[in-house]
């Protein structure tokens, strides 16, 4: 799908929809990700709703080459272009780590086009939060591999392999960390991660994500949320850093479970959106 920003840059966007129904619109994580690591998990909401996925600006199956001045309220008006393109007047939409932080700034933007916003592994608000990920990930790694990341890191800054070969090997070593049932890794699907733009926007953060200035748009959107007792960022974390500014319908903790939530207990969560998206 081609979209035209307003600063008359034309992307090219990948956009899946499948199944009939009320419509569900999933933000991946990331920033960089795709909604291939999430896709399969959600498949069976298509045979009651209409499930719509994408991939952001410069991710996945989308065009990676940006050659304008990126702005995290492009995706913003990606997500409007794909609403307005489909018809709807509103949708639900479903943010998945990074994909809250997005979630909640279309949220804050266009209260009126959000049925529902269901947030699932939040993170926070700012570039903070996403310091905090890092460090609460380090203190649960061994060392052994600590000193696998280093190596990775130093073959990088020595050429030998470049910045998307290092962050393949280093998420492969990640992942386990974001697991509660190391028996779930087998479930974890790859995909491609545009490391350049994963950086590019979460440099971004504190100058343009501007969701917590709008707590009071935001108090006239039902939010769902849901945070593994496992995740990094766990619901006592979220209950401090975000819950003081935004006030959800439910905020869910997740019992045996990681980061990712559709993974690890998919037909719970499966079960709780539809219940919401009614």
């Amino acid at each position: 799908m081609k979209v035209k920003l307003k600063n008359n840059a034309e992307i090219d966007i990948y956009v899946e929809v499948i199944g009939e129904g009320l419509p569900i619109l999933f933000l991946h994580g990331g920033p960089g990700c795709c909604h291939e690591s999430f896709a399969p998990f959600f498949k069976p909401l298509s045979s009651s709703h209409q499930v719509i996925y994408y991939d952001q600006i410069g991710c996945g199956n989308s065009n990676w080459d940006i050659d304008f001045k990126y702005e995290i309220n492009h995706e913003i008006e990606v997500i409007e272009a794909i609403r307005e393109k489909l018809g709807y007047d509103a949708l639900t939409v479903v943010g998945e780590s990074w994909g809250t932080y997005l979630g909640l700034q279309y949220a804050s933007l266009h209260p009126n086009r959000v049925n529902s916003l269901i947030l699932l592994s939040s993170v926070g608000y700012s570039y903070a939060q996403i310091e905090l990920f890092g460090e609460l990930l380090h203190k649960k790694m061994t060392d052994e591999d600590k000193k696998k990341i280093k190596e990775i890191e130093g073959y990088e800054s020595d050429g030998i392999i470049n910045s998307q070969q290092a962050n393949s090997r280093s998420q492969n070593i990640y992942n386990k960390y974001y697991l509660y049932d190391i028996d779930n890794y087998s479930k974890i699907i790859e995909q491609p991660i545009n490391s350049e733009q994963h950086y590019r926007v979460i440099n971004l953060f504190n100058n343009e994500l501007d969701f917590i200035e709008r707590t009071n748009v935001l108090e006239s959107v039902d939010i769902y949320m849901f945070q593994a007792e496992n995740d990094i960022i766990t619901p006592d974390n979220i209950e401090s850093i975000l819950l003081p500014y935004i006030k959800p319908n439910s905020f869910t903790r997740v019992s045996k479970c990681g980061h990712w939530i559709y993974l690890e207990q998919t037909d719970y969560i499966i079960s709780e959106i539809k219940k919401i998206v009614i």
